[in-house]
């Protein structure tokens, strides 16, 4: 039977999860974002389609033209 203290090559553990993806940015006003960025808003993730400065009023879900759910 094996030891297992060590995890293996690949394994994840609490304190160093393997390949996990970083959490996805919370969407702040006046911050520049790029085509292709993703910022969670609302508990939905969203996708920028032209870059811009967000901005009070320009939430993901009020300008499609910027931002598309993904």
């Amino acid at each position: 039977m094996e030891d297992k203290d060590e995890p293996e090559a690949g394994e994840s553990t609490e304190d160093n999860p393997a390949e996990a993806e970083p959490a996805t940015p919370e969407w702040k006003p006046n911050i520049a974002v790029k085509p292709g960025e993703r910022k969670t808003f609302q508990g939905g993730t969203y996708e920028v389609i032209q870059g811009h400065t967000t901005q009070a009023g320009w939430e993901p879900p009020a300008v499609p033209a910027l931002w598309k759910k993904v």
